[in-house]
C-alpha cells in the first residue's frame, strides 16, 4: 500500500488530502485522488517540498533578524550615527542607557524597538568581549 490510507472503499488524498468515496482497487493511482493524479500524468503537478525543519526555520529566523538588525544599523550610520565601537566606560554607560530606555519603550507597545534591542545588546557584547581580549 501507498502513503495513502485506503479505508472500506475510501481514499485520501496523499498529496492534497481530500477523500475519495467508492474507490476501488482498480481506482487507487499512487494513493492519489483522480485530480492530482490527472496532473501529475499532465505534467501540471506541483508537490510541496518537504517543510523545513525546526533547524531550519531557526536558522532562516535569526538570518532575517539580523538582516533587519544590519538595515537599520547601516542606515542609522548614513545618516551620520557614528561611535558604535568605541571603547571606554562613557560608551558601555550610554550602551546600557539606551537598551534599558528601548526595553521600556517596547514594554509600553512599541514592537519596533526590538531591532533596536537586540543592536544594543550587540554593542554591549562587542565591549565585554574587548574586556576579556576577545577576537573583536
Amino acid at each position: 500500500m501507498t502513503d495513502s490510507t485506503l479505508h472500506l472503499g475510501v481514499l485520501v488524498c496523499k498529496k492534497c488530502g481530500s477523500v475519495e468515496q467508492g474507490v476501488g482497487i482498480e481506482d487507487i493511482h499512487e494513493g492519489l485522488c483522480f485530480n492530482c493524479f490527472y496532473e501529475v500524468l499532465t505534467g501540471k503537478a506541483t508537490w510541496p517540498e518537504k517543510p523545513p525543519s525546526e533547524r531550519d526555520r531557526l536558522i532562516s529566523a535569526v538570518d532575517q533578524f539580523a538582516a533587519k538588525m544590519k538595515m537599520k544599523l547601516l542606515e542609522k550610520f548614513d545618516q551620520g550615527w557614528e561611535g558604535w565601537d568605541h571603547d571606554g566606560l562613557g560608551w558601555l554607560l550610554d550602551c546600557k542607557d539606551k537598551l534599558i530606555w528601548h526595553v521600556i519603550a517596547y514594554e509600553r507597545g512599541d514592537a519596533k524597538q526590538l531591532v533596536d534591542i537586540a543592536n544594543f545588546a550587540m554593542f554591549l557584547e562587542r565591549l565585554e568581549g574587548r574586556k576579556k581580549g576577545e577576537p573583536q
